[in-house]
Order: C-alpha cells, then structure tokens, then sequence
C-alpha cells in the first residue's frame, strides 16, 4: 500500500467518524471504491430520533367528542331524533 492510500484511508476515516482502531482493522481495501464501500458499513448510525416527541405519552387523556360522535350527534339533531351517547359508526 501506498503513501497515497493510507493518507486517503485516514482522511475518508476523520469524514465519516470512524475510530483510528476501527480503521486500522476494518478498512482493509486495497482501492479506493473498496476503501468507499467499507467506510459506508462502518460509519456510525444516524440518529433518527430528532424531533419524534410523544407530548401526552404515559398520561391520561380524557375521550373528548370524537368527529364520529359530532357528526352523529349532529345527524340526530337534524333529523330531530334525540342524541344517544352511544351512537356512533362503526
């Protein structure tokens, strides 16, 4: 291996936060699309969890009117039949 292509293997490491140990025992290859190849399976994960916030998780949240039980509730006022709370579609 060349001059060229450790220096190539060190800097390709720095980019894609891989560890000195890790690029001394995994990035093995001989050319540069090999060298590519490994430093994409070993690159850290990314973390997906930015901004996935679940507010109300773990609380109690009260059943309020569902746009079911509105719009029930609004077809027995217009047909003037008297609103059941247990008329809803299914």
């Amino acid at each position: 291996m060349t001059d060229d292509h450790f220096a190539f293997r060190d800097k390709l490491a720095a980019e894609r936060g891989i560890s000195d140990e890790d690029r001394d025992l995994l990035l093995t290859g001989t050319d540069e699309t090999t060298l590519l190849a490994q430093a994409d399976y070993l690159e850290p994960p990314r973390d997906l969890t930015k901004g996935n916030v679940a507010r109300r998780e773990g609380q109690y949240v009260s059943p309020g009117s569902s746009s079911e039980q509105r719009f029930a509730t609004y077809v027995n006022e217009l047909f003037n039949e008297p609103s059941h709370p247990l008329d809803t579609f299914d």
